[in-house]
């Protein structure tokens, strides 16, 4: 399965942070937040983030899962009656 969404930001963000780490001595931004470190330190932010929401994901697609189970007979359910009714 393709990186998709936030999972693929994260990646290209690495990738982009691996770009600066080649440019050596010549990589001298002004900017604080873009320097090497701050970069690095969002990213395993970022990486943690993701990593929470995969284990926060599964109970809740389970409990998804189990609603959409017990309305699973209502929609036959209701054709049949709105056709009877019409009758």
């Amino acid at each position: 399965m393709a990186e998709t969404g936030h999972a693929r930001n994260v990646s290209n963000f690495s990738t982009l942070i691996s770009f600066c780490i080649g440019y050596g001595g010549d990589y001298k931004p002004t900017n604080p937040l873009i320097e090497i470190p701050a970069m690095q330190a969002l990213l395993a932010q970022a990486q943690a983030a993701l990593a929470d929401v995969q284990v926060k994901i599964v109970p809740w697609k389970n409990k998804v899962a189990d609603r959409e189970n017990i309305y699973e007979g209502v929609r036959p359910l209701t054709t049949k009656l709105l056709a009877a009714f019409s009758v």
